[in-house]
């Protein structure tokens, strides 16, 4: 095999063979709510994006009850391990 890699995140080992990316993942889960801030959510979002997190997905129900939104989002990061 050439000595290139195989594309974007992958690596070579020690055996010489190419290996893909290997990813980690998490909820990151919270509430909106017009009436207040949205700093709980945006905030868990920030601090997991300083540790490496990065949000690839997002999914938002609306409790019309109470006028808060629940709000679940899907983080990854590359392990390097």
């Amino acid at each position: 095999m050439s000595d290139m890699s195989m594309g974007q995140g992958w690596w070579q080992a020690r055996d010489d063979k190419w290996y893909p990316p290997r990813w980690e993942y998490r909820w990151a889960k919270g509430w909106l709510n017009p009436k207040r801030s949205h700093e709980p959510i945006e905030e868990l979002v920030k601090e997991l994006g300083l540790r490496g997190w990065e949000a690839v997905s997002y999914s938002i129900s609306d409790n019309a009850i109470s006028g808060s939104a629940h709000v679940v989002v899907l983080m990854k990061r590359p392990v390097f391990k």
